[in-house]
């Protein structure tokens, strides 16, 4: 776990910018060097340089209480296999001082450093409440971490031109997936909507 988040302070994973490698791909910087620059809502900028899919280098400059600090990551790439002499890419967690090596699709950025939820101990916002409304929002988490995990275990997706029992089982999860994802975000919206409501008339009272 990262020194600087221990397992006292808990951050609620959903209220966190993240890198995930399907942007990095649509970038067009898995396979080739180039470079790009990423926004995040804390209005920091990052500069993200590939090296031909071998790792990325992740600089900003973050403005905040009117100073300036500067650092820079090195984020290793893990390759893995697909059918038909395809590839998966995957970021190497360079969480944890660089020890922690997770093999994850995203990293979510906790102040001025990145790495997965385990580094920082994050948890969902459906694990801080017992509440049974929260049941659609843990379903979708845990429906997510199943897709991941079985993701990482498929190397054929074909055989003899038809899907493999891997990948008709993984097709099936994610229209399951995508059903609970629309119930869980409806949700939440409206009880973001709700909450919003009620600081308001707070403010109204002080």
């Amino acid at each position: 776990m990262n020194s600087e988040y221990p397992s006292s302070r808990r951050i609620k994973l959903n209220s966190l910018d993240r890198l995930d490698i399907s942007l990095v791909q649509r970038e067009g910087l898995l396979k080739h060097s180039g470079s790009t620059k990423i926004a995040f809502r804390d209005n920091s900028e990052f500069n993200l340089v590939s090296y031909a899919g071998n790792f990325l280098d992740l600089s900003y400059l973050n403005k905040t209480a009117n100073c300036q600090n500067n650092k820079s990551i090195r984020i290793d790439l893990r390759i893995t296999p697909c059918n038909l002499g395809g590839s998966r890419y995957w970021f190497l967690c360079p969480g944890n001082n660089g020890n922690c090596k997770k093999r994850v699709k995203i990293l979510y950025k906790v102040g001025l450093d990145f790495g997965c939820r385990h580094c920082f101990n994050l948890f969902y916002e459906s694990q801080a409440s017992g509440k049974t409304k929260l049941y659609a929002i843990t379903k979708w988490h845990k429906m997510r971490e199943k897709i991941e995990a079985l993701e990482a275990q498929i190397k054929r997706e074909r055989y003899k031109g038809y899907p493999t029992k891997k990948r008709k089982k993984m097709d099936r999860l994610m229209s399951s997936y995508l059903k609970v994802e629309k119930v869980a975000q409806t949700w939440l919206c409206k009880k973001e909507a709700k909450e919003e409501k009620l600081r308001r008339k707070k403010r109204l009272f002080l």
